[in-house]
């Protein structure tokens, strides 16, 4: 007998709209956003996303609350499969981008920021107690 495949998560896209989600309206955690509550295991963070070098990253899973204050659009659509975030810098370049990244820690979106602490402090605006959660590469 072939197991049953898991749902897709979330199964209605239409839930992550633009405003933010309160803890009593999605449970204790909250919703963790366009991701699975089943989290495959990332692979190791490379030392570059894109020729950037890494410098903060962090997986998202069940400690992290999505906001729904940023939706990103890829080809269209939601992006829907943000497994990390990872704050990097480009050689010769000042600002920092915040890339969300599949679980081989490549690309799916990004943006940029003049500061690290900008670039934080998106990622705290899109997923709640992020904060807690940075690895700073080494």
């Amino acid at each position: 007998m072939l197991p049953t495949p898991l749902p897709r998560w979330p199964p209605d896209l239409a839930l992550h709209s633009a405003r933010p989600r309160r803890s009593e309206e999605a449970g204790a955690l909250g919703s963790i956003g366009p991701l699975s509550p089943m989290k495959l295991k990332m692979n190791t963070v490379p030392d570059t996303i894109g020729g950037a070098k890494v410098i903060w990253y962090s997986p998202i899973d069940q400690r992290h609350q999505y906001t729904g204050n940023t939706q990103h659009i890829v080809n269209g659509k939601i992006a829907d499969n943000i497994y990390g975030l990872a704050i990097c810098q480009y050689e010769l370049e000042e600002g920092y981008y915040l890339f969300g990244c599949d679980q081989n820690w490549q690309s799916v979106t990004d943006t940029f920021h003049d500061t690290m602490e900008d670039a934080k402090d998106q990622a705290e605006f899109e997923y709640v107690i992020i904060h807690r959660s940075w690895i700073r590469k080494d």
